[in-house]
């Protein structure tokens, strides 16, 4: 399996972590901790975080095995975490694995800020971090992509209470260049991750269309009216069927066939 992850041979991990799985004692935390943090660093390889937090937050207890240093995992497992789990997934984590959690504490305190809302200290405090996850074997090759996906998650959760929010305060909250912002809520606004918004470039704001809502349920609403119409119509012609088959007495009477699926000789 360590050779299969110097490799890059993540699909292989995934193999071996599966079948191992079926291996283990009952019981026994190190072999199977192992295995998530196999799969969680496979994960991480590909570039899936959402998969790696739920192979990381899976941990039971903080016995890791000797292969992996216990704060890598641990910082693996808040910066996973705060990209693609929510509030509540956070807080149990923190309560669950305290003590992994606890020997990073700056990672541990910005997924405390981010749980709090307070997006601009959250991100500060992985901006101070970023030398240090630019020199992770691991983490270099996304660091990017994640740090990414961690400013549009606090975008989209900074946004979510607001019908219009005025972008050029926003930066400052954030503490990012307005055109940074704009290409950022842009995108989210195109991947369908913001709803109903639309980018006002003239007076710098971004405003929630509700009249794009009532839209999208009218449009869901006539797919439904399909659907039902069609179901309306497919047993209307069955029983029309039924009843013409009655009337001409093309029907098949079991009891006096000696086979069910025996027609008489009149039929």
């Amino acid at each position: 399996m360590e050779l299969a992850m110097d490799l890059h041979n993540y699909q292989q991990v995934h193999d071996y972590a599966s079948k191992a799985e079926h291996s283990t004692t009952p019981g026994d935390t190190s072999l199977p901790n192992k295995l998530r943090v196999a799969s969680g660093l496979a994960y991480i390889g590909e570039g899936n975080f959402e998969q790696a937090a739920k192979a990381l937050t899976s941990i039971v207890g903080d016995e890791i095995g000797n292969n992996t240093c216990a704060e890598d995992v641990a910082l693996y497992t808040v910066l996973c975490g705060i990209a693609s789990l929510n509030r509540i997934q956070l807080l149990r984590l923190l309560e669950n694995q305290s003590g992994l959690l606890e020997l990073v504490p700056a990672a541990c305190d910005a997924m405390m800020r981010f749980c709090r809302a307070e997006y601009q200290s959250c991100l500060a405090i992985l901006q101070q971090l970023h030398p240090i996850l630019e020199l992770d074997l691991h983490l270099a090759p996304h660091l990017a992509r994640l740090m990414e996906t961690i400013l549009h998650k606090c975008l989209v959760e900074y946004l979510r209470p607001y019908r219009k929010v005025n972008l050029e305060q926003m930066s400052k909250a954030f503490n990012i260049p307005l055109e940074t912002l704009f290409s950022s809520l842009a995108q989210l606004i195109g991947d369908g991750r913001i709803k109903f918004a639309r980018l006002d470039c003239r007076s710098q704001t971004l405003v929630k269309d509700p009249s794009l809502e009532v839209e999208e349920r009218k449009q869901k609403t006539e797919e439904k009216m399909t659907i039902l119409e069609d179901n309306i119509l497919n047993d209307a012609y069955a029983m029309i069927i039924r009843m013409s088959c009655l009337e001409n007495e093309q029907i098949v009477d079991r009891r006096k066939s000696s086979y069910p699926g025996d027609l008489d000789d009149d039929d």
